[in-house]
């Protein structure tokens, strides 16, 4: 076996096909803005047959590490062996549970434990009858922005999505209360992934993050999208519920660290 480098996306696309719940976040990769800001590695077989895949996401402050096992943790356990002096000092990398320990890193931040959540049953989407949300644009940047302020200051925010109205809100009178956009959107590979769902915290208990991410799936299918997903930490039961009602089911799990090499 041997570590490749990859740059053929139909090659990359083959494998993450096989699990696109898991690679959600590599499949938005591949669409033509992010791919040149990403490097493939491969574990190959004697046969030429492609095994395990590691992205790497070149960020300006650190880059971003996606090693998600497909088929075999002991074959990416080895890609991760080899690929390691091929890493950056500083990294984030999800990671499949169990493997961060190959690494010849130290780790700065343990950044919890997730599951990666499949919509499997689209039937409670497309039967819910979503009148409270509405398209967000940039027009609605302060609203969001002091909505995550006071209640999700954590959240990753991809103003992207917002300029193309790719967020749904709630609002009560001029104040938005509840929002729910997109960290992917790669219609060519009829994939997106949700993110950044908060509700105001004097107006939780409503079911206003229901209906957000009902509207904005609704969209999403109504555009052709198929495979939809999210990420959510396995501690956050009540999210979890909220997504199971909704026609999500758990599909993965990985780990998520923010690491640095071990000086020798």
């Amino acid at each position: 076996m041997r570590i490749i480098s990859i740059h053929d996306k139909s090659r990359i696309e083959s494998i993450v096909r096989q699990k696109p719940y898991l690679h959600l976040y590599e499949l938005g990769d591949l669409n033509d803005t992010f791919f040149p800001h990403t490097v493939w590695y491969g574990l190959e077989d004697d046969d030429g047959n492609l095994l395990e895949i590691m992205l790497v996401f070149i960020l300006p402050d650190e880059a971003s590490i996606q090693a998600l096992t497909t088929n075999s943790t002991e074959n990416m356990r080895l890609l991760l062996q080899r690929g390691n002096a091929l890493l950056p000092a500083k990294l984030r990398i999800q990671i499949s549970q169990g493997l961060v320990d190959v690494l010849d890193y130290d780790i700065q931040e343990n950044r919890g434990h997730f599951y990666k959540m499949a919509l499997r049953d689209i039937q409670a989407i497309e039967t819910a009858h979503v009148t409270r949300a509405t398209r967000l644009s940039m027009a609605d940047k302060d609203a969001i922005e002091t909505l995550y302020q006071e209640s999700y200051p954590e959240a990753w925010v991809n103003m992207q999505m917002v300029e193309d109205k790719r967020y749904f809100g709630i609002w009560d009178d001029n104040k938005l209360v509840s929002i729910a956009g997109l960290h992917v959107y790669a219609p060519d590979y009829q994939a997106a992934a949700l993110g950044a769902v908060t509700t105001h915290p004097d107006y939780r208990g409503q079911h206003l993050a229901t209906d957000c991410i009902a509207g904005l799936c609704q969209a999403l299918l109504a555009e052709g999208v198929s495979i939809i997903g999210l990420n959510v930490y396995q501690d956050n039961v009540a999210a979890i519920k909220l997504y199971q009602k909704l026609g999500f089911e758990i599909a993965h799990q990985y780990e998520d660290y923010s690491l640095i090499a071990r000086v020798p």
